[in-house]
């Protein structure tokens, strides 16, 4: 029995220092290992396996209010292990892993009103939305947020109810079937602008904490999703201009700075994408693509093209060609595949692991940071041919006025 213990023991922590070193696979087959070896023989397991960080950052102590739910099981090496098991294939982004965690969780909590259920609940609708079953999740968020607003203690839940009302706005966004017929009360409109109010609500509570606990990453990318999502809600109602508002509103949030943090950078592209994208639908075509090739990191290239730079041209045509390149392809490969139209749309925020590189498109992705890879590449070709032709324009009106003052 000892050297069992110590053995799962070891286990264990090797899966938490290879998940520090930034491998997703190794730690997800060494916890599946440790599950398989529990299910078999669970009263022979009495190590004390701590739970890692959960969502929605690897890093952070505020706002996390998941991060360390498997402490109210106490010694209950199990509900700890599926926490270790939830984080992990989440990382790994193996929904289906995931899925069956959360579920596991679930079916293990006995009284609906200790607090880890409500934990081990929004896991689960977390895992069903990664698994695209939103009528699943939005009935979870729903049973939640009634529940938690009932609650005596509602300062104390209001970080659930955000992630319920934003689990819930996220559900109704992605049924399509739904769009349109939504009930006078379940709207995405309406969830999205309860979670906006306890946030607020939220935010007033801190107004006298230290800078570095007011801009946690937690609470950070709360901002942003609950901006993005009130900004989608508010397109399909109709109202572009307050879309627009809460789109800029969360691409203040998640400045190109910031997302120095890995943690933060899921939240570049489908920030960006959201804001430049209506931009471009209104007219708007020199913000967008501003706006777009900052989050590219193309921005300065094409400044100094506008300057006359000519290898900076010639650096954006190159992108241009290898963005018509990519797009083709991708497509190409789609329409073999399954037939399927693209068609450009608002992306809701689906959570990206940190560990994941930023930005690169491949010729076989199938999403970069959360976005659809054709509408990423779709939207580079467009605002590139864009940022050429300026530049090409800026730089030869340029060349004309030197030459005229020169007396050519």
């Amino acid at each position: 029995m000892g050297s069992s213990m110590a053995e799962r023991r070891t286990i264990g922590n090797m899966a938490l220092c290879f998940l520090s070193m930034g491998d997703v696979g190794t730690p997800l087959e060494l916890l599946l290992h440790l599950w398989m070896a529990f299910s078999e023989s669970p009263l022979s397991i009495e190590t004390d396996v701590r739970p890692m960080a959960l969502l929605l950052s690897s890093v952070g102590t505020e706002m996390e209010f998941m991060t360390n739910a498997a402490t109210h099981y106490g010694n209950s090496t199990k509900m700890q292990l599926l926490w270790k098991l939830f984080h992990a294939s989440s990382l790994a982004q193996d929904w289906a892993t995931c899925l069956d965690a959360a579920e596991e969780m679930s079916d293990g909590d006995g009284d609906c009103g200790q607090p880890h259920e409500k934990h081990s609940e929004m896991a689960r609708a977390f895992a069903l939305l990664q698994c695209h079953r939103p009528s699943a999740a939005r009935e979870i968020a729903s049973l939640l947020s009634s529940k938690l607003v009932s609650l005596k203690s509602i300062r104390a839940a209001q970080p659930l109810i955000m992630m319920a009302e934003l689990f819930f706005a996220d559900a109704l966004l992605q049924s399509e079937k739904s769009m349109g017929m939504f009930e006078n009360e379940c709207t995405p409109l309406i969830c999205t602008q309860r979670g906006l109010d306890a946030l607020a609500s939220m935010l007033r509570r801190k107004a006298g904490l230290p800078d570095k606990m007011k801009c946690s990453p937690s609470l950070q990318e709360l901002q942003v999703t609950q901006c993005n999502d009130h900004g989608i809600a508010l397109l399909i109602a109709g109202d572009s201009v307050g879309a627009l508002s809460y789109f800029r509103q969360a691409a203040n949030h998640v400045s190109i700075e910031t997302t120095n943090d890995e943690n933060l950078s899921w939240l570049l592209l489908p920030t960006y994408f959201n804001l430049s994208l209506l931009l471009l639908r209104d007219g708007h075509m020199e913000e967008s693509a501003k706006s777009w090739l900052r989050a590219r990191g193309y921005f300065s290239a094409w400044q100094r093209a506008v300057r006359g730079d000519n290898e900076s041209l010639r650096k954006l045509k190159d992108l241009l060609i290898m963005a018509i390149n990519r797009h083709g392809l991708l497509v190409a490969k789609r329409s073999m595949k399954a037939g399927a139209m693209i068609a450009d749309q608002e992306t809701i925020m689906e959570w990206v692991p940190p560990a994941l590189e930023r930005g690169s498109v491949m010729e076989d992705s199938s999403r970069v940071g959360g976005v659809d890879a054709s509408q990423i590449t779709a939207l580079d070709v467009v605002l590139l041919r864009y940022a050429v032709s300026h530049a090409e324009k800026k730089a030869s009106a340029s060349f004309r006025k030197k030459a005229n003052t020169l007396g050519y």
